[in-house]
């Protein structure tokens, strides 16, 4: 974005806005400084600097959201200059002059490296495909959600553990909201910094390539200003650790490369932010080097007129601030359709018969349920679409017997190898499973050349020439291996060396070694084809039931948290069953006036609930405590029961009054120390408030049902209605106004309304008369450690679960594994070890 003259601005400033307005107006477009650094040289917060510039945007009508109104009201605004100024000031024309015509060469060089027939970036590879393929003719435009899915909590994992069981719900509005996906194309014009989130093989990397081949076509009109400029951030990393960490220079490096060694000071372009930045794999960084690629992007960000678009699994989300987070939307069934009949076009290209159409129908068909769900991402429809070919129509059940076919026959090519020795199937497939756990261990998803030639030396026994003869052979004949630029290599797809992983360990002589990667991140996904995989997955389950049993027991916090948990459940689950027995008697013993949090296990085992409802409930206040004590996260509308599983079978009002009070009191006291921040920010005040007081709502309609039952919650109501009252206070003050004084108005009135600068102030009464009735605890500060720590923990128990759910959809577990697994979730170390003595004898 090139800077306009002050004396322009000025001068059409005053036509058209206030003071205020016209400060931060001239201010933003005459100069290289962020929002914060403006909004410090205003003496202002960043949020009225926002708020001075929405007023800005309204006055030139200039519609929409985030970052491209920006580049629309410069656009204009330069426009006008031209206009107004034809003679203009000769230093900033010639200045724009010469970067102009510098973008233009290079996108001329540009575009024939682009669009070459073997073109990194322009081509793809496709099974059933020996050549590259051009993006633009199998690519399909992409739908994303412009809000993320948070990661599944796994109190939701009983509605999944019985399939038949399972219903819609829209309980207190706290049901999952359903997204419209929106077009990928519309969101990259209107966000200028942007972080494409997706599963594994949703088309990521797909999707950069053909946002660089869209940009460097001049028919298109795509960012026709920009040049496109597209690397891998694992490949960055690697050269960095030879080089620097400077993003800059190794863009401005790639870029003179790409561009066929242009003369020009290309990195030029990218100082005067006239490039459309396409970063792809930040979760394929290793580890050690996530932070210092992360440092490097926010580093480069400074030359903040870039347009950029970096890719990143879900699971593997990071924080990045001025990104906007999107999330790849599942194919749609008309999307599928598109890309059925775009592959068989590029596969089947003269045959008579296209196979399409009878693979759109069988895809539809009841029976074949299980493997249409995976059409949903480009690269598993891409093997569907290969498997289906060559098998024709013998679709599989699983997605792992989906990778397995297509394996199988990539391998089935590979007719010849420069060694003495006869290669099955199944040793060709074990050398690929052996290399993958190796390169996956190391997390080097792009090894070396040599370090791939050194394996292969040393597993087949040939000579180095022999082994990068064997590496071309099955890069050429399989495409499973690929290399991805000069000396470094990886397998195709992430999604198939995963699949090898899995399947080496699914060996009972690998078990050890396999579960200590319970809270290894990237392992997910291995631990879920690992259960798919077996036949038997019993043995498994049990080792990594153990594993996780260990972490509590090498982490003294966990044991203090899941002992508060196991108390919380069985007071949830015997209060629960209070409201349905409708017993005086028992109605009784949970009354306020009786200590309820100190009542036996003795008495729970007395009630008709299973021990399953009860590490049902132990999940739920592990998810709530994860929310709001691990993550530190502000969960505005109190919504973290989206998916909750006792949905799925117990009364709403029982719900109420147990689960949803508690998570609704978890975030009132959890929020309430931040709304003093909050009150020097008044564009958000209101908001807050506005929260606060639907959440006050639903606890008060939650309290009078219970009451009606004989429930009652007499201090607890009181001192919530002492709260609304307050805050009806706080509210009907103007907080409109972004002067300091009237913020300190409120400081003022918030402080007297709330006894702040007292001891014993009204929020640390309310804390504690919830923690001391409902057993909330608000105490626990957690250092950095601790909460890596749980979340370790968190993690490894989710997936423990989620390795649950596959292994009784497919069978692969007995019955009483399965139920001692999931009745001892998440319990105290000294009772699971109780449980273990009863049942031996």
């Amino acid at each position: 974005m090139q800077l306009l003259p002050r004396e322009f601005l000025v001068k059409l400033a005053q036509k058209y806005l206030s003071p205020e307005q016209e400060e931060a107006f001239v201010a933003r477009f005459s100069s290289n400084k962020s929002n914060l650094e403006i909004a410090g040289t205003l003496s202002i917060s960043e949020s009225a600097f926002g708020t001075r510039m929405s007023g800005v945007y309204g006055k030139f009508s200039i519609g929409g959201k985030g970052p491209g109104k920006l580049r629309k009201l410069h656009d204009f605004l330069l426009n006008e200059y031209q206009k107004s100024n034809p003679s203009g000031s000769l230093g900033f024309r010639n200045k724009v002059s010469e970067i102009d015509e510098l973008v233009q060469e290079v996108r001329s060089r540009l575009l024939p490296f682009i669009t070459a027939p073997h073109s990194i970036i322009g081509t793809m590879r496709m099974f059933s495909v020996s050549q590259p393929v051009p993006v633009d003719k199998i690519y399909i435009d992409l739908n994303v959600l412009e809000q993320v899915s948070s990661s599944r909590h796994f109190s939701n994992w009983r509605g999944e553990y019985e399939p038949g069981n399972r219903q819609d719900f829209d309980r207190l509005s706290l049901s999952q909201v359903k997204q419209k996906g929106v077009e990928a194309i519309s969101v990259i014009k209107d966000y200028a910094k942007l972080l494409v989130l997706g599963k594994p093989g949703a088309g990521k990397t797909t999707f950069l390539k053909s946002l660089a081949v869209k940009c460097i076509q001049p028919e298109e009109n795509f960012f026709a200003d920009l040049v496109p400029l597209f690397v891998t951030l694992p490949e960055f990393a690697k050269r960095a650790h030879e080089t620097s960490w400077d993003l800059l220079d190794y863009l401005a490096e790639a870029l003179s490369k790409q561009s066929n060694g242009c003369d020009a000071n290309v990195k030029e372009i990218l100082v005067q932010g006239r490039s459309l930045v396409l970063l792809d794999g930040l979760d394929e960084v290793p580890s050690d080097d996530m932070e210092k690629v992360i440092d490097a992007v926010r580093e480069f960000v400074g030359y903040r007129n870039n347009r950029l678009v970096i890719t990143c699994r879900t699971q593997s989300q990071k924080e990045l601030e001025g990104f906007t987070d999107v999330e790849v939307d599942n194919f749609t069934p008309e999307q599928v359709d598109r890309f059925v009949e775009n592959w068989f076009k590029i596969v089947d290209s003269g045959a008579q018969a296209s196979l399409a159409p009878q693979l759109q129908q069988q895809l539809r068909a009841a029976e074949n349920k299980t493997i249409a769900e995976l059409t949903v991402t480009p690269v598993l429809l891409n093997l569907i679409c290969a498997v289906f070919r060559d098998e024709q129509g013998n679709l599989p059940k699983k997605r792992s017997q989906l990778y397995e076919k297509g394996i199988r026959q990539l391998l089935e090519r590979l007719k010849r190898m420069p060694s003495d020795r006869k290669l099955t199937i199944d040793i060709k497939e074990e050398f690929l499973a052996e290399l993958a756990v190796m390169l996956f261990e190391k997390n080097d998803y792009f090894p070396e050349e040599q370090t791939l030639e050194k394996f292969i030396c040393n597993y087949f026994g040939v000579e180095r020439s022999t082994a990068r003869n064997i590496m071309k052979i099955f890069e050429t004949e399989t495409g499973l291996l690929i290399e991805r630029s000069a000396g470094y290599w990886s397998f195709s797809h992430l999604t198939f060396q995963e699949y090898l992983v899995a399947k080496w360990f699914c060996k009972l002589s690998e078990l050890e070694n396999f579960v200590n990667h319970i809270t290894e991140r990237p392992w997910k996904e291995i631990f879920l084809l690992t259960i798919e995989l077996l036949k038997d997955s019993s043995t498994h389950l049990e080792f990594i039931n153990i594993r996780v049993i260990e972490i509590q027991r090498d982490i003294t916090i966990v044991g203090e948290i899941i002992h508060w948990i196991d108390r919380k459940s069985n007071l949830a689950a015997l209060e629960i069953y209070h409201w349905i027995s409708m017993s005086r008697k028992m109605l009784d013993a949970v009354a306020l006036g009786k200590d309820i949090v100190t009542l036996s296990s003795e008495n729970l085992k007395e009630s008709i609930f299973t021990a399953g409802l009860i590490s049902e409930c132990r999940c739920f206040y592990f998810d709530l405590f994860n929310a709001y004590s691990i993550s530190d996260g502000f969960i505005s509308d109190a919504n973290i029961l989206n998916h909750l599983s006792l949905y799925n079978r117990l009364n709403k009002e029982v719900i109420d009054f147990v689960l949803i009070l508690d998570n609704l009191l978890y975030w009132l006291i959890r929020s309430l120390p931040s709304f003093p921040f909050f009150l020097t920010q008044p564009c958000v005040l209101n908001q807050q408030v506005n929260e606060l007081e639907k959440c006050l709502l639903q606890i008060f309609n939650i309290i009078n049902a219970a009451s009606s039952r004989g429930i009652f919650f007499n201090e607890i109501y009181e001192n919530l209605l002492c709260l609304w009252n307050k805050m009806l206070i706080i509210k009907s003050k103007s907080i409109a106004s972004e002067k300091d004084r009237e913020c300190r108005e409120i400081i003022d009135l918030w402080n007297n309304l709330f006894n702040e600068h007292k001891n014993e102030g009204f929020l640390n009464l309310l804390k504690n008369t919830i923690g001391s009735h409902r057993d909330i605890p608000h105490h626990w500060l957690l250092e950095d450690k601790q909460k890596e720590d749980l979340s370790r923990y968190y993690e490894a128990n989710k997936l423990l679960v989620d390795c649950l759910i596959i292994a009784v959809k497919f069978n692969s577990v007995s019955k009483e594994i399965g139920d001692t697994i999931k009745e001892n979730l998440l319990l105290p170390i000294a009772e699971i070890e109780k449980r273990q003595r009863e049942k031996a004898e």
